[in-house]
């Protein structure tokens, strides 16, 4: 992560110009989030080396701080796959990595206690985030 600051830089310019083409607002802790993951993915772009649903299911039973770990990446991961369509030629189904990514922030919110209602509303606005996502797409 040598060029942190400027993938954050950029991100924050990305996501800024998806929100303003939706003509949302997202809150700031989301705007944030949105921020951070795209520029974790611009600094390590591999993803979906192994299937997602397998990883959720193994996640669920491990314990509480392996378990967040692997639900949060399973959930990041489905976000942009979802939300940059990547690879979607290869998609098991149309809604898969939708309702894998949902699932998983859901799980993640009942891992701590109390519940992380933040992990809820990314999950509740899973559509959403993936549109703003893909509006962070260079045009093909």
């Amino acid at each position: 992560m040598s060029h942190w600051l400027t993938y954050v830089k950029h991100s924050y310019e990305v996501i800024l110009e998806a929100e303003a083409k939706l003509c949302i607002n997202l809150e700031h802790n989301t705007e944030a989030y949105m921020v951070h993951l795209f520029a974790r993915y611009l600094d390590k772009p591999t993803l979906n080396s192994e299937p997602v649903c397998i990883r959720l299911m193994n996640g669920i039973n491990l314990p509480k701080n392996q378990k967040r770990n692997v639900l949060t990446a399973v959930a990041e991961e489905c976000l942009l796959i979802n939300g940059l369509e990547l690879a979607k030629h290869k998609w098991p189904t149309m809604s898969y990595y939708s309702e894998m990514g949902s699932m998983a922030f859901d799980q993640l919110a009942y891992v701590e206690n109390p519940i992380d209602v933040f992990y809820i509303s990314l999950a509740e606005n899973f559509k959403l985030l993936s549109k703003v996502l893909n509006n962070c797409r260079a045009p093909l």
